[in-house]
C-alpha cells in the first residue's frame, strides 16, 4: 500500500464487505497511525471535495457536488445499498476508494463500485407488461458509501484483523554510561531475528552488544527502539548499528517476524 508521502508498506485484508465494496487494509507496520475522522455534516449543506489519483502518492483535490441519495444496488446487482450518495466531481470521474470530504477534512463517504437497475422497456398501450426479471440488468456506477455504512462495516471487524507487531526478540536496557548511548542487549530470545542476526547478550553489561541506531535512526531507550521497530513491516529487513564488546561498531541486518 502506498501512502500519500510515497512510502510503501505491506498490508493484508482484515475485513471485507462484498455488498458495499469495502475492504479494510491492515498495514503490517506502524508507519502511520493517524487517519481521517468521520464527518457529521449534512452533505447537502457543505462544500465537498475529494481526491483523484493522478500519480501514485500524489492525489489531486477537486470540488464535489452532492446530488442526493440514489437508488443503487451492489455491484453484482444482488443487494440494495441504503442511502448511497450520488456525487459528481469537477472535471473528473470519482476514484473508487477515495474519500468524500467536508471543508474540515472529515470523511462524508467513500467512493465504491455499485450499479443501477436498468428499467425494462415500457409495454405498448393495451399490451401485457412483462413480468419483472429475476436478474434485471444493472448498469455499473460509482457512488459514495455514507459514514453510517462505513461505521457498520468497521463495527463488525473481526478481532483477527489486528496486525501482529514486528518482533526483534531482545530484552533491552537503557545505557548512557559510555561515550556511545543506546540500548544494551540484556537477553536474546532463542530463534528470534536478533539471535539469527548474531546479537550478543552477557551477564556482564560491558560485554553485551549495544544497539545505537536502527536504519540510521538513533535509539537510546528500549521504548525508542520498540517505536522504530514498529514502523517496519513483518518480513522487512532492518539495519542495526551495534557497538560490540570489542568496542568496534558493526552493522547487523535482521529480518523482522511476528512474536511467537
Amino acid at each position: 500500500m502506498r501512502y500519500s508521502d510515497g512510502s510503501v508498506v505491506h498490508t493484508r485484508i482484515g475485513h471485507k464487505d462484498k455488498v458495499w465494496d469495502l475492504a479494510l487494509l491492515v498495514p503490517l507496520s506502524g508507519h502511520w497511525i493517524d487517519g481521517l475522522t468521520a464527518s457529521e455534516v449534512d452533505p447537502a449543506t457543505a462544500d465537498l471535495k475529494s481526491l483523484v489519483a493522478i500519480h501514485p502518492g500524489r492525489p489531486l483535490i477537486v470540488a464535489a457536488h452532492f446530488r442526493g441519495t440514489v437508488d443503487a444496488r451492489a455491484k453484482d446487482g444482488a443487494d440494495d445499498l441504503s442511502n448511497a450518495l450520488d456525487v459528481e466531481l469537477q472535471s473528473s470521474p470519482p476514484s473508487v476508494g477515495a474519500p468524500l470530504l467536508d471543508p474540515d477534512g472529515g470523511v462524508v463517504g467513500l467512493f465504491v463500485h455499485a450499479c443501477r437497475a436498468t428499467l425494462p422497456p415500457t409495454a405498448a398501450p393495451g399490451a401485457t407488461a412483462p413480468p419483472p426479471a429475476a436478474n434485471a440488468p444493472c448498469t455499473p456506477i460509482v457512488v459514495a458509501a455514507p459514514v453510517s455504512s462505513i461505521r457498520h462495516f468497521l463495527a463488525h471487524t473481526p478481532a483477527s484483523a489486528v496486525a501482529p507487531s514486528p518482533w526483534l526478540g531482545i530484552v533491552g536496557a537503557t545505557d548512557a554510561t559510555g561515550t556511545a548511548h543506546g540500548v544494551r542487549v540484556m537477553a536474546v530470545a532463542p530463534g528470534s531475528p536478533a539471535e539469527k542476526g548474531g546479537l550478543k547478550s552477557n551477564d556482564d553489561r560491558a560485554q553485551a552488544d549495544l544497539i545505537v541506531a536502527v536504519d540510521g535512526t538513533p535509539v537510546d531507550t528500549p521504548d525508542k527502539l520498540a517505536d522504530v521497530i514498529a514502523k517496519h513491516s513483518i518480513g522487512e529487513k532492518v539495519k542495526l548499528f551495534v557497538l560490540g564488546a570489542d568496542n568496534k561498531f558493526r552493522e547487523v541486518i535482521v529480518a523482522l517476524r511476528p512474536a511467537p
